[in-house]
């Protein structure tokens, strides 16, 4: 199982089980165990929650009366299956065939009252793929939206007016901070007024997705749903041809983008979107550090996160004697000499376009 914390300082216990169709209760019974301990850790805290989904192949029971079909092969196993769900105070909410006519997939939940709707949509295997909707809230750490700046549709050439413009009004200042000043500042309004910019979504967006595609799993649905309501062979074959047709899609338009990435990589040695890519494949990443635990409290907002790895640091770091330390003769700064234009010039040409902007924000590609 897996316990998560939620907002209101309750814990949620998140677990799968796999029941394998036979008459034998071993796993019912480490299933029962399971249950025992959890009830054990939570006496302190009863307002916990038990989540549990699974395939349980508990095809003979009637989940509308709760009681085992007579006559079943498997009824000694049904009923003790009920009575586990009937001493820990679980309720099952699946009322929908997840293979064939059979409800063999379950969501067993221990608080009911938090259940919104549990519903079946079609599956990648034999068996279908049951979603449940509940009105929980974890605490988690939201990644914030942040502005980027969209180069490929600059108008350059009034970037070019304004900053001409700005060279020649310069030229009166004296001293070099203030020249320095004064290009950060440009810089900084040019970006803003002549460079389209947008906010970071925060939803997750599969790019190789189209229209077409997602006409496919429209079509396919509506054939599910209709396999569902008439349950006629023809429909359900109609069904399986669509879902064939529409994984080949799927995984088509997945195999053609990203080897349009790989080609772009090598042709233009530009690297940039693999990489974003991949980085996009790790389910990790973007969330930032986890939460932090300081004796016997979490720690969830970033200033405290940093000081106490900082504090970790200095634990295990120790203290030099700096009175031993030798003071080196010379300039603290060497001298610079032969500045010219072109070599300035050279500099910047030779700075990536792609790279990320220093501590003073101006932007490589500007």
């Amino acid at each position: 199982m897996v316990e998560v914390l939620l907002k209101n300082k309750q814990k949620l216990y998140i677990s799968s089980f796999y029941h394998p169709p036979s008459r034998c209760s071993a796993q019912l019974e480490l299933f029962e165990e399971s249950l025992c301990d959890i009830a054990g850790r939570c006496k302190n805290n009863p307002n916990h929650i038990i989540n549990i989904g699974g395939d349980f192949n508990a095809r003979d029971i009637n989940w509308d009366s709760m009681c085992a079909v007579s006559g079943s092969s498997q009824k000694d196993v049904n009923d003790m299956l009920l009575r586990i769900l009937g001493d820990f105070n679980l309720t099952q909410t699946v009322r929908e065939p997840t293979r064939h006519s059979s409800i063999l997939d379950l969501f067993i939940t221990s608080y009911p009252g938090l259940h919104k709707s549990t519903h079946v949509i079609p599956g990648d295997s034999d068996h279908e793929v049951v979603i449940s909707d509940n009105y929980i809230m974890p605490v988690r750490t939201k990644k914030k939206s942040r502005k980027i700046f969209l180069y490929s549709k600059a108008n350059w050439d009034d970037i070019k007016t304004a900053t001409t413009r700005f060279a020649i009004d310069s030229v009166f200042n004296t001293t070099l901070e203030s020249k320095r000043s004064d290009l950060k500042s440009h810089t900084d309004r040019v970006t803003e007024c002549f460079v389209p910019s947008k906010m970071t979504s925060k939803r997750h967006n599969v790019p190789w997705m189209n229209r077409s595609l997602r006409c496919l799993c429209r079509k396919k649905n509506r054939f599910y749903k209709k396999g569902r309501r008439s349950g006629s062979p023809s429909s359900w074959t109609r069904y399986k041809e669509s879902k064939t047709a529409v994984t080949k899609s799927l995984w088509e338009a997945r195999n053609n983008y990203i080897g349009s990435i790989i080609n772009n990589a090598f042709r233009d040695n530009d690297i940039k979107l693999f990489w974003r890519f991949i980085k996009s494949q790790c389910n990790n990443d973007g969330l930032g550090i986890t939460l932090l635990k300081s004796g016997d409290h979490l720690v969830a907002d970033a200033s405290s996160k940093a000081e106490l790895i900082n504090h970790q640091f200095k634990l295990v770091f120790s203290k030099e004697d700096t009175t031993t330390v030798p003071t080196l003769q010379g300039p603290r700064f060497p001298s610079i000499s032969n500045i010219t234009i072109d070599g300035v010039g050279k500099l910047l040409s030779n700075l990536s376009a792609n790279k990320a902007s220093r501590p003073d924000n101006i932007p490589c590609r500007v």
